[in-house]
């Protein structure tokens, strides 16, 4: 191995070790529950197997938070229960500053009926209906 080939590995490896304790921490981070603040639905109605997307807007209580997942719970056949988590780096310095978060949520049902979606927001529920032919 020559010097310049010596030289070069001394100055990439720091740079990558580097690169990948950057990915480490982007990954570490805290789930919250989030209170839905507002639902917006384009229709009540829609067919079997047909997605309605609804539109869910809920709050991070700073600058640095972002939708990570919802959680549904069917509590019987037709009644869905939805509930936001959002996601929160466990390192670095977010400024404090309330923002709003803005995600689809697909709604694909199976069979025909009424529907009530029920979605969490911090103790009540905000109820929608949909009826599916």
């Amino acid at each position: 191995m020559n010097l310049r080939s010596l030289i070069t590995m001394l100055l990439v490896l720091p740079i990558l070790y580097t690169c990948n304790a950057c990915k480490k921490k982007e990954e570490a981070f805290d789930e919250k529950l989030a209170g839905i603040q507002f639902v917006q639905m384009p229709f009540e109605e829609v067919a079997t197997g047909e997605t309605l997307q609804i539109k869910v807007v809920m709050a991070a209580s700073n600058e640095c938070g972002d939708f990570n997942r919802f959680e549904e719970n069917w509590p019987n056949d037709n009644t869905l229960e939805v509930k936001a988590y959002l996601r929160y780096p466990q390192e670095g310095v977010c400024p404090q500053v309330i923002k709003t978060v803005e995600k689809i949520y697909n709604f694909t049902p199976k069979a025909a009926g009424q529907y009530i979606l029920k979605f969490y927001a911090g103790g009540p529920f905000l109820s929608k209906r949909v009826f599916v032919r």
